[in-house]
């Protein structure tokens, strides 16, 4: 009914989960991980029947089916029996073995300080937390039906450790460790900021005070010398053996104990071509206009003619078009082929082509020229923008605007080049590489941001897990706190997300907190541009 940690059945991922499969496998080979026992994934079938059974009702009510499901009696005593050897207290782990993949990183839960008569409570905790609102979303967004959110529970002796952390090993052998006093809970779920400590493949260490900001005396004597090198070995030694590059690690006294391996994906962020020269006034006017209409739709009834002078995109306001809705899409292109016609002095047809083969040129590598010729069209009244506006608003309306697709689009590195030439740049901490650009949207509470955005970059005080379900239709992330260390920014990095933590935009941000606001985020300089519009 229970598997040990030492059995070979435990490196089944299928049966423990993948994170005990993985700590199993490390104790086979000797490495330092604290004892432990499993209840394994069929143990957790009727929990999670029963919740999947509740689920209509809401994740509330998933949970509590999940907490009154019957439990063995046989599997509790022998449970009781099993980890009375591994004294207390005992942490009590979710393992899933969804696990395996980065997007699930700090889904589950996990519950400290069990004593004996609450292993059957922790054990329930842990499956009831499958079905709380951020596995659910998560599961949605990757394609995971509810009833494959069975897990398997580890018990194990729980550490109390002096300091504790996350460690990376690069190929090269340098070890990156990111470090905090006691538990290392706060610094993976985002909450802590952390010391860094980076060891070369020769043992070399050196602090990254400069990039987290200052490091006072205790924080750089939080791991001594000894220490460092300790957690650097173990690190290497886990990439050898497991070729796993990240571990959880914490430390009593002298003794370095591995919580956690797993391997990430490494996963090459999209490089886009990106354009160069765009000081030109009318290429922000243009990045404005296209961060609020996305998709080839836009470019034919909107940007077509919207780029030319007369009248100012944050000055109108639209209002729906009265007649059929039935006739509001050729009366909206009827609309747009007549104000291109008349910026362009063309015919509609050679206006709109004309439109369409600039804006390619625009988003190229060298699209001076192109601007020039969009500075040239002819004003469009503000009145005829105003209605046209309309008419668009009212025939997209209830589509997700004239695009809805959630990827990044043609104009997305032409955004990021402009905000970067006009935008007011923060630096922060580099969290996950890569480049993005797209409306700022503030969240706080991450199960009711109700964004509306087409691919917004998320704004948030920390990298909370919570945030994770948000992170398949963002453009790029920036906290004003925590650490790259955060699970979150596993999740980022993993869908190639864009991401700066620690980055002091608040004040800017506050300070325009009634105007729109347009971000473009350098995930690997640890950079952030900031303007309005």
């Amino acid at each position: 009914m229970l598997v040990d940690l030492d059995d070979q059945t435990a490196t089944d991922p299928h049966v423990t989960g993948a994170k005990a499969a993985q700590l199993a496998r490390a104790r086979r080979l000797g490495l330092p991980v604290p004892p432990g026992v499993v209840v394994p994934v069929a143990a957790s079938r009727s929990a999670v029947r029963a919740a999947v059974t509740d689920l209509a009702r809401g994740s509330g009510a998933a949970r509590l089916a999940a907490l009154r499901a019957g439990v063995d009696a046989d599997l509790i005593a022998e449970l009781d029996r099993r980890t009375a050897r591994l004294g207390q207290p005992l942490v009590v782990r979710s393992s899933s073995p969804l696990e395996d993949a980065p997007t699930w990183s700090g889904a589950f839960s996990s519950f400290l300080d069990i004593g004996a008569g609450d292993l059957e409570k922790a054990l329930r905790g842990c499956w009831a937390s499958a079905f709380s609102v951020d596995p659910l979303e998560r599961a949605e967004e990757s394609g995971v039906a509810p009833d494959e959110l069975a897990m398997a529970v580890l018990v194990q002796s729980q550490v109390t450790p002096d300091a504790g952390g996350l460690a990376r090993t690069g190929g090269d052998g340098a070890v990156t460790i990111t470090a905090v006093a006691g538990s290392p809970a706060p610094l993976l779920s985002g909450w802590a900021r952390g010391v860094e400590f980076h060891v070369a493949a020769d043992d070399t260490v050196g602090t990254s005070g400069e990039a987290v900001g200052p490091v006072t005396a205790g924080e750089a004597e939080l791991l001594p010398h000894p220490t460092i090198l300790a957690v650097a070995a173990l690190a290497r030694g886990v990439r050898s053996s497991l070729d796993s590059d990240v571990i959880e690690w914490a430390v009593t006294g002298s003794d370095v104990h591995l919580l956690q391996c797993r391997t990430t994906v490494p996963v090459a962020p999209a490089s886009p071509v990106v354009p160069t020269g765009l000081e030109h006034p009318l290429a922000l006017r243009l990045a404005r206009l296209a961060s609020r209409h996305r998709g080839a739709g836009a470019e034919r009834l909107v940007l077509s003619w919207a780029c030319a002078a007369g009248w100012e995109p944050a000055a109108v306001t639209t209002e729906v078009a009265r007649g059929s809705t039935a006739d509001l899409p050729r009366a909206a292109e009827q609309r747009a082929s007549r104000l291109a016609a008349h910026a362009w002095d063309l015919p509609p047809d050679q206006a709109l082509a004309a439109a369409a083969r600039t804006f390619a040129e625009v988003r190229g590598p060298q699209p001076h020229a192109a601007l020039e010729r969009l500075a040239d069209l002819r004003p469009v009244p503000a009145r005829d923008a105003a209605e046209a506006l309309a008419l668009v608003s009212a025939a997209t309306a209830g589509q997700g605007g004239v695009s809805a697709a959630r990827g990044r689009d043609a104009w997305e590195p032409f955004l990021y080049g402009v905000i970067r030439a006009h935008g007011r740049r923060f630096d922060g901490v580099a969290a996950a590489a890569g480049i993005g650009a797209g409306v700022v949207v503030g969240v706080t509470n991450p199960h009711s941001a109700g964004i509306t955005e087409h691919r917004p970059v998320l704004a948030a005080p920390w990298p909370l897990p919570g945030l994770a379900p948000l992170m398949w239709g963002a453009a790029g992330l920036v906290t004003g706190a925590g650490s790259p260390a955060a699970h979150l920014l596993e999740v980022a990095s993993s869908l190639r997300v864009p991401a700066v933590v620690a980055c002091p935009v608040d004040g800017w941000l506050h300070a325009h907190a009634d105007e729109r606001v347009i971000a473009a985020v350098d995930g690997a300089a640890g950079a952030v541009f900031l303007t309005t519009g």
